[in-house]
């Protein structure tokens, strides 16, 4: 069967969409264009926004001016720390909180930049409960979580409450992954309307959350794969449903690693998975859906124009009724076959064919819970042009899964002519 199916990789799909990519956050946001008049009529509206949903952006800071510096101290109280670092080496002021006490200890190993030592500091006042609030070249040192209200900053903020814009993965379901490797004392909040997360911590803690938000705030779609198969024999629906149940029995905990779409109006089935091999796999159950739908529609067409010839035989010549006795056995093959693909159906819904004691009443009437028949749409389809009910037996002879045949006119095995048995191959 040729097939003019579109495969597609997301890279495609995604591809002219680069253009349309959100700015930076931290740059400049250009105003929305207009709407072009001259594009109205062929290609609708089309008005780019700016991707940008909160305000307030905080400028990242520059470095800490100064050398190297070395640090030593070993479970020095809290304000002797609080000195040595903010006063005696970064020449800031400070303020500590009446509920802020301890001792900490923080060594440097060597020479380090200020801003190193800075993280470190900041580090070790929350292994003790406690935060540093930064406004220029003062600090507060408070215990963490403290009941003052804290204004929420903007995506380049290094602590303290920070608004932090996801670009492909929600809100919601980034909270969700957060909460399972967050500190308890970080506050976790999902905007889902403007997709963004309030984050609160001090710098350690805020720089290890935004590096696991970039582990998986990624462009997802790139890496999905999709296809477009027609479907010309069968309902896409119906094919589409099959291809559901057959890719669950297959490969069982697949999950939503792949979808079955039918388009109707197109006469298509849209395949989307997140492994690309699937698609190969999907087309290969296809066109063997395929083939059994169209073989079904030629054994139909078949009977009818036998159908036909049946009520001419009733005005002909003697010799046109011998010819069309002869006739049975040919009948009766395709009969048999046509049994044989139903059973075949029966086996893809069922995962395995109908027992010796089941037989051919199996495919018209229900045997368990897969059954999804009738597979044979009148039972009298079941009966052999000489009106014996045609013969089931499984396993079938030479090592083959079933066997449908008629023993012909004479009921018995062997014989020529329309006498001779009938089997499937």
């Amino acid at each position: 069967m040729r097939w003019g199916a579109y495969v597609v990789g997301a890279a495609l799909v995604f591809a002219a969409g680069a253009a349309l990519a959100a700015e930076p956050l931290g740059g400049a946001y250009p105003a929305a264009p207009a709407p072009d008049p001259a594009r109205r009529g062929s290609a609708g509206i089309v008005v780019h926004g700016t991707d940008r949903f909160v305000g307030g952006e905080t400028p990242v800071r520059a470095p800490l001016p100064g050398g190297m510096v070395t640090l030593n101290l070993v479970e020095a109280p809290l304000p002797v720390a609080a000195k040595a670092v903010l006063a005696d080496t970064l020449g800031w002021g400070y303020t500590l909180d009446e509920r802020a006490s301890g001792t900490l200890t923080l060594q440097t190993g060597g020479p380090v930049t200020r801003d190193a030592l800075l993280a470190m500091f900041e580090t070790a006042l929350g292994s003790r409960g406690l935060v540093l609030r930064r406004r220029g070249r003062t600090a507060l040192i408070a215990p963490a979580g403290g009941t003052g209200v804290q204004p929420v900053q903007g995506p380049g903020a290094e602590a303290g409450a920070v608004v932090v814009p996801l670009r492909w993965i929600a809100a919601a379901e980034m909270q969700a992954i957060l909460a399972s490797v967050a500190p308890r004392e970080v506050l976790l909040r999902a905007d889902r309307t403007r997709n963004v997360l309030i984050l609160s911590g001090d710098a350690g803690q805020i720089r290890a959350l935004r590096q696991t938000i970039e582990v998986f705030d990624v462009d997802w779609m790139r890496g999905m794969s999709t296809a477009m198969l027609p479907v010309r024999s069968a309902n896409p629906r119906t094919i589409a449903r099959d291809l559901s149940q057959i890719f669950n029995a297959e490969a069982a905990g697949t999950g939503d690693m792949i979808r079955f779409v039918p388009n109707e109006a197109l006469s298509a089935i849209l395949v989307v998975s997140s492994r690309a091999v699937y698609l190969d796999r999907a087309r290969a159950w296809l066109e063997q859906l395929e083939s059994l739908a169209a073989e079904r529609e030629r054994q139909i067409e078949l009977l009818v124009v036998l159908a036909i010839i049946g009520m001419i035989a009733t005005m002909v010549t003697p010799q046109v009724i011998g010819y069309l006795g002869r006739a049975k056995g040919e009948t009766a093959r395709i009969q048999v076959k046509n049994i044989a693909q139903a059973v075949e159906l029966y086996y893809l819904d069922n995962g395995a064919y109908p027992t010796a004691q089941q037989g051919l009443q199996g495919l018209v009437q229900p045997t368990g819970p897969g059954w999804r028949g009738p597979y044979i749409r009148d039972g009298r389809g079941l009966t052999d042009p000489w009106g014996q009910p045609y013969l089931y037996r499984s396993p079938g002879a030479d090592g083959k899964p079933y066997q449908v045949y008629s023993l012909g006119s004479d009921r018995q095995a062997g014989g020529s002519d329309d006498a001779a048995d009938v089997a499937s191959d």
